[in-house]
């Protein structure tokens, strides 16, 4: 991070949060100053962390993904340091942009994509899980028994399949 600043404690994004507590996906907290937005929540996974870096270091230049500064951990939430990327959301401008813009939008999003489809994990260590090789990970899981890490896609479909007995 610039300027090696210290990071916020998670009480200080507490207190800049009028969500923290009482909603399972609040508001990121921007720190303007530091040029720095923290993603928080019940909901946060450090895995979301790791992944983002992995994508900057890997496909630099190819996809666009904030710098991530690190994480912490604190109680049930997590909290994601991150690169406050400046300007408005493509959520908060889609409704006043014209067709034609959203058209070169939907047409950048495959130069996008494709990168992503590349990443490879390395031949003598694949398997279906998180990054951190654990189980998936996923909040859509969250109410599921925990599955994998998986060796294989039919681990992975047998698993996934047997769910909507739970």
């Amino acid at each position: 991070m610039p300027g090696k600043r210290c990071l916020p404690t998670p009480a200080e994004v507490a207190a800049r949060s009028k969500q923290f507590g009482n909603h399972p996906r609040p508001r990121p907290v921007r720190f303007d100053d530091l040029n720095l937005v923290v993603k928080f929540g019940p909901l946060v996974r450090v895995e979301e962390a790791i992944c983002l870096r992995m994508i900057g270091a890997a496909l630099s230049g190819k996809v666009p993904v904030p710098e991530v500064y690190g994480w912490r951990v604190d109680g049930r939430y997590v909290f994601i340091y991150m690169e406050l990327v400046q300007g408005e959301t493509l959520h908060d401008r889609w409704d006043s942009l014209s067709n034609g813009d959203r058209t070169v939008i939907c047409n950048q999003l495959p130069e996008i994509i494709s990168p992503l489809r590349d990443v490879a994990q390395e031949p003598t260590n694949r398997f279906i899980g998180s990054i951190t090789g654990q189980s998936c990970n996923d909040h859509i899981f969250k109410d599921m028994p925990q599955g994998g890490p998986f060796n294989t896609t039919k681990e992975f479909s047998d698993w996934f399949a047997s769910l909507p007995q739970h």
